[in-house]
């Protein structure tokens, strides 16, 4: 039972950040007051009970994945950075994992010397996605991925730090790369 209902939170959360995302306006009580014409998602939306969204809300903005800036609960609801990064994030999944091999891997190398902290947390994006990491800042891909990875570059401002490559073999560490991406 209590699985159960936290799946259904899962929903709740994907339907939610999807009509901030698309502009549609949410309070903090759950009142949906329109900007959204898509039918199929306003009616999973209006499909929870008012409670699930009302708990759902308070978890995203305790996450600071959603913020209400404004002291009343009828503001509309905004998506933070954090929230803007979890949605590129899955969004970025989708794009990476609709592929299939075309025998060619991509190489992401990039160095930033400056900020360790930015660096950080350019490795646990590429972790995220299912880079494998060959070394420190070198990591491997599969599947086409030149355009995500172009948006990669300029949402995190590494024009000259970061390169994409693309190469028919990773000479010693095919085998092992291999196995991490094909091995079931």
């Amino acid at each position: 039972m209590k699985q159960k209902y936290k799946e259904s939170l899962k929903g709740a959360t994907q339907i939610i950040l999807e009509f901030i995302t698309a502009g549609a306006l949410i309070t903090r009580t759950g009142a949906y007051l329109g900007g959204f014409r898509d039918p199929k998602l306003v009616q999973a939306f209006t499909s929870y009970r008012r409670r699930h969204i009302r708990h759902t809300i308070k978890r995203l903005i305790v996450e600071k994945i959603i913020i209400n800036n404004e002291s009343t609960e009828h503001q509309p609801l905004r998506l933070t950075q954090k929230g803007l990064m979890r949605i590129r994030r899955k969004k970025w999944l989708n794009l990476f994992s609709q592929r299939s091999w075309d025998y060619l891997w991509r190489i992401f190398i990039f160095d930033i010397p400056e900020s360790r902290k930015i660096r950080k947390k350019i490795q646990r994006e590429l972790i995220a996605l299912g880079f494998f990491k060959l070394q420190k800042s070198i990591y491997v891909w599969p599947h086409p991925c030149e355009k995500e990875m172009d948006e990669f570059i300029k949402q995190f401002k590494i024009w000259k730090q970061g390169m994409l490559l693309v190469s028919p073999t990773l000479g010693p560490w095919e085998r092992e790369v291999r196995n991490y991406f094909f091995k079931k």
